[in-house]
C-alpha cells in the first residue's frame, strides 16, 4: 500500500509542477504522447531511484534535480530560464503546501506520511487551479525573467531555504552530525548560487553597456564617415586649384602665396579625418559628436592624436565614459571663445588622454577636493561633481595614473587632466 501511495505522491507531483509550469509560461496543457512519455519516464526514475542505498537529503536533491531535467524536457528552453521558472513553480508549489500542513495539522496525526501526503497534494492541486484561473502567473514570471539582480537572488535564497526546510521535515533527521553537514550543504549552496549569479549579472551589466555605446555612437560613425567623403569629394578639387595655380600666377612670389593659402585651407578642411586614424571607432564618434557641441557653444576645441595605433587594457565603452567625462569637465569650466585642447598618445601599453582647459591655480588642496564626490568649482548644485569622482574611481580601479597640473598657453594658465590608462 506505502508503495502505491508513493506512485500516487510523485503523479500529483508531476502534475502540481507541470499546470504551473505550463501557466507561467502562458501555455495551453495538452495532454499527448511526448508528456505522456515525460510522465512515465519521471515516475520511473524517481520510484526506483528511492530504493538506492542513499542518505535521504541526497536523494530529495537527486529528485530536485530530476524536475529541473523534467521542466527542459517538456520546454527545451534556455538552461537558465528553465531553472528561473523551476525555481519559481518550486517555491510557489511548497509555499502552498506549509500554507495547507499549517491547516492539516491540528486536525492530522501525521503530516509527513504517505497517506496525508496524498490528500495534501489534493489539496493543493485545488489551489494551483484557482491560482491559475485568478492570476497571471506569465506575467509573474516575466517579471521574474526580467527582473534585477536582487529579485533573481531573493528567489534563489527562497529556493535554497525551502529546500532545506523541506529535506529537514520530510525525513525527520535527529542525527547531529547529519544535521551539521546539511546545514553546511545549504549555506555552500546558497553561497555559490548567489556569487554565481551575481558574476552572470555583472556580465550582463557589461554586455549591455557595451551595446548601449554601440547603439549610441555607431550612426556617428556613419556621419563622420560621410563627412569625411564629401571633404575628400572637396580635397580633390582644391588639388586640382594647386596643380593649375602655375598657369594662374608668372611671378614666383604670388604662386608660393597662393600656394600657401591653398594647403593652409587643406590642412583646416582635413582635420575631421584625423579622427579616423583612432583604432577606436567609438571613440572618434564620441570626438565628433562633442566637436559639433562645441561649435554650438561657440568654443575652440581641438583634439591632435601623436599616435594612430593607441591602445588601452580598459574596455572600449569605458574609454568613452573616460574622456566624455574630462571633455564635459572642461566644457563646464570654460566660456565662450575660449580654448580646449584633447591630446592622444601612448605610453607602452598605456593610452595617455590629456585635456587642457583654462582653469585655476592647481595646489594641493584643490587636487584633493577635486575628486570629492559632489564638489564643483561651477556649481553647488548636487548634481556636479558626479564626473570627475567617477574619473577618479575608474582610473583607480583599472591600476591607471591620473595628474593634473598647470600649464601656460599663450599667455593664459591652464589646467590640464593627464590620464594614463
Amino acid at each position: 500500500m506505502e508503495i502505491v501511495l508513493t506512485i500516487i505522491n510523485l503523479f500529483f507531483e508531476f502534475w502540481l509542477t507541470a499546470i504551473l509550469s505550463y501557466s507561467c509560461l502562458h501555455k495551453k496543457l495538452v495532454l499527448n504522447k511526448r508528456i505522456i512519455l515525460i510522465l512515465f519516464s519521471y515516475l520511473t526514475f524517481d520510484f526506483f531511484i528511492q530504493f538506492l542505498p542513499l542518505p535521504d537529503y541526497i536523494l530529495y536533491i537527486v529528485l530536485q534535480l530530476s524536475f529541473i531535467f523534467v521542466t527542459w524536457l517538456l520546454f527545451r528552453m534556455h538552461v537558465y530560464s528553465c531553472i528561473m521558472l523551476f525555481l519559481l513553480t518550486y517555491v510557489s508549489l511548497v509555499a502552498i503546501q506549509y500554507f495547507l500542513i499549517g491547516i492539516l495539522m491540528p486536525f492530522v496525526p501525521n503530516v509527513s506520511s504517505s497517506a496525508t501526503g496524498v490528500i495534501g497534494n489534493s489539496l493543493t492541486l485545488i489551489c494551483i487551479i484557482i491560482l491559475c484561473k485568478l492570476l497571471p502567473l506569465h506575467k509573474i514570471y516575466n517579471i521574474v525573467e526580467e527582473a534585477s539582480l536582487v529579485v533573481k537572488s531573493f528567489l534563489v535564497t527562497g529556493y535554497m531555504v525551502f529546500l532545506f526546510i523541506n529535506t529537514m521535515f520530510q525525513f525527520e533527521t535527529s542525527d547531529y552530525l547529519t544535521n551539521i553537514l546539511l546545514i553546511g550543504v545549504a549555506i555552500i549552496m546558497i553561497i555559490f548560487v548567489n556569487v554565481n549569479m551575481f558574476y552572470i549579472n555583472s556580465k550582463v551589466i557589461v554586455q549591455q553597456k557595451i551595446i548601449s555605446a554601440h547603439d549610441e555612437y555607431l550612426p556617428i560613425v556613419d556621419e563622420l564617415i560621410k563627412e569625411v567623403r564629401v571633404k575628400q569629394h572637396d580635397f580633390n578639387n582644391q588639388i586640382q586649384s594647386i596643380l593649375s595655380l602655375p598657369l594662374v600666377y608668372n611671378r614666383f612670389e604670388d604662386l608660393s602665396e597662393a600656394i600657401l593659402r591653398q594647403t593652409n585651407a587643406l590642412t583646416r578642411a582635413s582635420n575631421t579625418s584625423k579622427l579616423l586614424s583612432i583604432n577606436y571607432r567609438l571613440l572618434s564618434a564620441l570626438i565628433f559628436s562633442k566637436t559639433s557641441i562645441a561649435s554650438e557653444q561657440k568654443k575652440n576645441f581641438t583634439y591632435t592624436v601623436l599616435s594612430p595605433d593607441l591602445e588601452s587594457k580598459l574596455p572600449e565603452y569605458m574609454l568613452i565614459e573616460v574622456v566624455g567625462i574630462l571633455i564635459d569637465n572642461a566644457f563646464e569650466a570654460t566660456n565662450e571663445e575660449d580654448d580646449i585642447h584633447l591630446i592622444f598618445n601612448q605610453f607602452n601599453d598605456k593610452m595617455v588622454i590629456t585635456s587642457k582647459n583654462v582653469g585655476p591655480i592647481v595646489t594641493p588642496e584643490f587636487v584633493r577636493n577635486m575628486f570629492t564626490l559632489g564638489f564643483s568649482t561651477k556649481s553647488s548644485r548636487g548634481d556636479r561633481g558626479i564626473g570627475m569622482y567617477k574619473l577618479k574611481s575608474i582610473v583607480d580601479d583599472n591600476d591607471g595614473d591620473l595628474t593634473i597640473f598647470n600649464e601656460n598657453i599663450k599667455g593664459k594658465t591652464f589646467i590640464c587632466f593627464e590620464v594614463k590608462i
